[in-house]
């Protein structure tokens, strides 16, 4: 992990987790592609499949993680919503947590144009969108658990073979779950590590 290094910054962390998060939503492309069938769905999530008039975007898959809270999965990103608290969206190839007032979203994001208006993390909603985003590292991190426990590490190594092709950084497969955990350390409480 690039921040055990003591002459790490912020950019060279959010370089970290920007490649984290593009390794994640891959092994989720490809969980939905399983041979054995998908998982996401075996997992729990919900698919919801494009209206005929945007059939050239992808499906949503939606879990309901409890009474007050749910997830969204898209190849750009990730929404966390939960209720009394909001919602925190992560951009794929940014890892900048965008969060906004609502905790559910009006329609599926079929693309980002379809997301809510979000607020940059900021001070005056640094606590709620910290506390969001890092139910998420925790999420992806026991998802990755799930993954190693209930299919195997050796079905994420291979998914992570097509994925390390030597252009794209890869964390290996014994190490997802506490790469994420990792991060959210070193992100602190509030996210200061990030700025």
């Amino acid at each position: 992990m690039p921040e055990d290094n003591p002459e790490t910054g912020p950019r060279q962390l959010l370089n970290y987790a920007v490649a984290l998060l593009s390794q994640q939503c891959w092994c989720w492309g490809q969980d939905i592609l399983r041979r054995k069938g998908n998982w996401l769905m075996e997992f729990g999530f919900e698919r919801l499949v494009p209206p005929e008039k945007l059939r050239s975007h992808s499906s949503v898959y939606r879990i309901q993680l409890s009474n007050d809270r749910q997830l969204i999965l898209r190849g750009f990103g990730v929404f966390l919503g939960k209720r009394d608290v909001g919602g925190v969206f992560l951009p794929r190839f940014e890892f900048l947590p965008r969060y906004t007032e609502l905790s559910e979203l009006d329609k599926p994001p079929w693309s980002t144009q379809h997301l809510p208006e979000l607020e940059p993390l900021g001070e005056h909603n640094r606590l709620k969108c910290a506390a969001l985003t890092r139910e998420l590292l925790d999420w992806f991190a026991d998802y990755e658990t799930e993954v190693a426990d209930r299919l195997g590490i050796a079905y994420r190594e291979k998914t992570l073979r097509k994925w390390n092709d030597g252009n794209n950084p890869c964390v290996a497969a014994s190490q997802f779950a506490r790469a994420w955990r990792g991060l959210k350390v070193h992100l602190g409480p509030d996210l200061r590590g990030l700025s």
